[in-house]
């Protein structure tokens, strides 16, 4: 099993434990939305030592939320390799590209063999 398998099986865990354990049906010291969704996509940015982070994990609703916005994410990752240059309308743009690019090298290499040629018959 990889590790990242195991840090997945902890995480569903301790969400699972979470949801079931610590209901906040009052939202009672709740992050608010944009606190959460900074969370989400940019953890890095927050100073996570700061004691109020600590809330979603005595917090069934703001777990659930963060699940949402986990998910969001992960189907806004999945869209993006959808549309990048690897599906199938990348690939003909990058087949057009290569098509260019080897009638641009044929071009070029009879333009050297004209000149080599022309430079011969100077040197004879």
């Amino acid at each position: 099993m990889r590790d990242d398998d195991n840090d997945t099986r902890l995480f569903d865990t301790l969400e699972h434990y979470i949801l079931e354990h610590y209901p906040n049906p009052e939202r009672i010291g709740c992050l608010d939305q944009d606190l959460l969704r900074r969370f989400v996509e940019t953890p890095e940015l927050l100073d996570l030592s700061d004691p109020k982070y600590l809330h979603v994990f005595k917090c069934a609703e703001c777990t659930r939320e963060l699940g949402d916005l986990r998910r969001i994410r992960e189907a806004r990752i999945q869209q993006d390799v959808v549309s990048s240059p690897f599906s199938s309308a990348g690939m003909k743009a990058i087949e057009k590209w290569r098509r260019h690019i080897v009638t641009a090298a044929f071009k070029t290499r009879m333009l050297v063999r004209r000149f080599v040629e022309r430079l011969k018959s100077v040197f004879r």
